[in-house]
């Protein structure tokens, strides 16, 4: 679950906009990077969406992610994190990720959007395997996939 959901998004974008607006800052000053597994970030990111953070604990306990003194993708090659990442429910992935076909993509990129997101980063792909998701998601709304 690496990301917000668009509900999610738009209570932070909301809260964003409102403490940027009472310390009369524009909502630019307030971006900032996040490190997907900086300490704590899962934890922001379960309660932020309403999941269950003993979902998420775990996940965490799997025998392959403990004992460790950095994160996993240091320890192990992607490939040999899949039985760990088995415990991940696909409905966090799903409901915060564009994953799926390019149309899928467009929807939750919209979704994104129109939950106040005004700037979106795709990864764990290729920019080859982006290709048609750029190209139908500059593509004026009524043509789009």
């Amino acid at each position: 679950m690496p990301n917000l959901t668009p509900h999610a998004t738009r209570a932070a974008v909301t809260r964003l906009r409102d403490a940027c607006e009472s310390l009369g800052r524009e909502l630019c000053h307030a971006r900032a990077l996040t490190y997907l597994q900086a300490p704590g970030y899962g934890d922001a990111l379960v309660a932020a969406n309403g999941r269950d953070p003993e979902r998420l604990a775990a996940i965490r306990s799997h025998a392959q992610l403990t004992g460790h003194q950095t994160i996993a993708d240091n320890v192990f090659h992607r490939s040999e994190l899949a039985e760990p990442a088995r415990a991940v429910p696909d409905e966090w992935m799903q409901s915060s990720c564009a994953i799926g076909s390019v149309a899928d993509g467009v929807e939750k990129l919209a979704a994104y959007r129109d939950a106040g997101a005004d700037e979106i980063v795709t990864y764990g792909s290729t920019p080859q395997q982006n290709a048609g998701l750029a190209a139908a998601w500059s593509a004026p709304a009524g043509s789009r996939v």
